[in-house]
C-alpha cells in the first residue's frame, strides 16, 4: 500500500523495480520509460538502438507518392493502386518532407522515441528542416 505522500509515478517505478528483482531479471541495464501515446513499453539502455522500419517504409512510400502526385495523379488514385484508404494517403506525404538529418538519425536508431509516423501524421511539422530539427529535438 502507498503511503499518501509518495507519487503515484514513484510508486509504479517501484513495483516494476521489484517485480524485475523478484523474476531475477536485474541486470545492468536502465530502465527508460516511454510515454505510451509514442511507443509502449519500456526502453532498455543496455540494448543496441532500433530502427523505425515503419517510420523508414512511410518515408521512402511518401517519396514515391509524391512523384505520383506531380505527374497529376489524385490521392483517390494513389489510394485505388495501393489498395489503401485515401485518409491514408493523405497523412504520409509529410514523411517524405523530413530533413535528411532526421531521416538518417531514424535509420542509424537514434531518433526521439517520440517521432513515429503517427505523431507527423498527427501534427504540423515545419519545411523548414532548422525548425524541423528543433521541434524533433523536444520529442
Amino acid at each position: 500500500m502507498r503511503s499518501n505522500d509518495q507519487p503515484l509515478a514513484v510508486t509504479n517505478i517501484l513495483l516494476l523495480t521489484a517485480s524485475i528483482t523478484s523474476l531475477n531479471l536485474l541486470t545492468d541495464t536502465t530502465l527508460e520509460f516511454v510515454d505510451a501515446r509514442f511507443r509502449n513499453g519500456l526502453i532498455l539502455s543496455g540494448q543496441p538502438p532500433k530502427t523505425d522500419t515503419t517510420l523508414i517504409a512511410n518515408s521512402a512510400r511518401a517519396h514515391s507518392w509524391l512523384d505520383w502526385i506531380k505527374r497529376g495523379e489524385s490521392f483517390e488514385m494513389i489510394a485505388g493502386s495501393e489498395n489503401i484508404s485515401k485518409k491514408r494517403v493523405q497523412q504520409t506525404p509529410d514523411c517524405a518532407l523530413l530533413a535528411p538529418e532526421i531521416v538518417r538519425a531514424v535509420m542509424a536508431g537514434q531518433y526521439p522515441v517520440g517521432l513515429t509516423t503517427t505523431w507527423i501524421a498527427t501534427h504540423s511539422l515545419p519545411l523548414d528542416w532548422r525548425e524541423q530539427r528543433a521541434l524533433v529535438a523536444t520529442l
